[in-house]
């Protein structure tokens, strides 16, 4: 089963001639992996792959994301490269949890 993570960054828009305002951009993602190359296929790298974009106020309370902004923002390679590496953290992250996770386990196991 693919895993979906969250990715959030800090957006800040000027409106020409109106407000300006900071806003949150939350992406629903998921990752495939990398493949390498076999007799028949070419190699792939991992690719993350949008799953939902949230369009939030600074307190957390969602807006209306129009599909312009959607279309822009999904369309820009800069948030592919983004949400890999995310996910290159958060799985880092995940290990070093599991491995104190099992470290624990052992230390109490030997009390």
């Amino acid at each position: 089963m693919t895993r979906v993570r969250h990715f959030t960054t800090d957006v800040h828009i000027d409106i020409e001639c109106g407000p300006s305002r900071s806003v949150v951009l939350d992406f629903a993602y998921t990752v495939s992996l990398a493949r390498p190359a076999s007799r028949y296929e070419p190699a792939e790298p991992a690719q993350a792959h949008i799953v939902n974009t949230r369009l939030l106020a600074q307190d957390g309370q969602p807006l209306a994301l129009p599909d312009w902004l959607r279309d822009l923002v999904e369309a820009h390679d800069g948030i592919y490269s983004a949400l890999l590496e995310d996910c290159r953290a958060q799985t880092e992250l995940d290990r070093d949890e599991a491995a104190d996770a099992k470290r624990e386990m052992l230390r109490e196991a030997a009390e």
